[in-house]
């Protein structure tokens, strides 16, 4: 709506910005090159032709990136954008004169663009898992840690946010509401991966949380399986149950509830 009729070409800079970072680099990369026809390298920032070069890079076109980064280089060669940004360019200038093209952006913000909006399902997981190693050392890394986290927890794929999950409790992120929130996902898969972690955290706080979800819970797989990391979580055997019948959920509910009471 904000381009209309005349396509401003600084709307369409903003746009190509946020379409990268949905990892829409193909269109980004059309964005670009018409706000470039338009004014000539000359007559755009070095800052619109680093960014140009690297969605073209990013969707494939690693000739015109190459060509883009050199044009840019040339023609601004003395602007300020080069001074501040130098280190960034120089990686990105041995970058482009690589062929083989999305194969590793190297840039946090690709990486989480592609988090986030990836088609495959296993290439998302595969962003997860690098992005939110549990090996990663350092507070910046652990920044980056949880913002793929809480990044993959709003996945439309239960698989992603069933590792999110998972990795969560290795992070040790013990909020309530995070994990509130985890056994009232939508998705069973999710909820009894959830319960498992409340178990590895080994927090007893969680098991009034875990007994609230339990009283709600519909499946009767996932019931069991609260039921089961409850009695992990308090060391307590949790008592025989059929999930299958009303009564047994009632008496295991009130079991729990018990136990949290004393």
């Amino acid at each position: 709506m904000a381009l209309g009729p005349r396509r401003s070409s600084s709307v369409l800079v903003a746009r190509a910005g946020v379409l990268r970072d949905l990892a829409r680099n193909d269109l980004a990369m059309l964005d670009l090159e018409e706000v470039v026809r338009r004014r000539g390298r000359a007559g755009v920032t070095a800052g619109t032709l680093f960014e140009l070069a690297q969605v073209q890079w990013l969707a494939g076109a690693t000739k015109e990136a190459a060509k883009t980064m050199d044009d840019m280089l040339r023609v601004h060669v003395d602007s300020d954008f080069l001074a501040l940004n130098r280190a960034r360019v120089d990686d990105w200038h041995v970058r482009v004169q690589r062929p083989e093209g999305l194969v590793d952006s190297g840039d946090l913000r690709d990486a989480f663009a592609l988090l986030r909006a990836a088609p495959q399902v296993t290439a998302r997981l595969q962003m997860l898992d690098a992005l939110a190693s549990d090996v990663m050392d350092g507070e910046e890394r652990r920044d980056v840690r949880l913002r793929a986290i809480a990044v993959a927890c709003g996945d439309p794929s239960a698989a992603v946010r069933t590792r999110s999950v998972q990795l969560a409790a290795a992070a040790g992120i013990a909020a309530p509401a995070f994990w509130r929130a985890a056994v009232a996902d939508a998705d069973g898969m999710v909820r009894r991966a959830a319960a498992s972690a409340c178990v590895v955290l080994g927090r007893r706080e969680l098991g009034t949380l875990l007994i609230a979800a339990l009283e709600v819970e519909p499946d009767p797989d996932v019931f069991l399986a609260l039921h089961r990391s409850l009695g992990k979580l308090l060391h307590v055997p949790p008592i025989s149950c059929d999930p299958h019948h009303d009564e047994d959920r009632q008496r295991a509910v009130l079991h729990w509830r018990r136990t949290c009471a004393n």
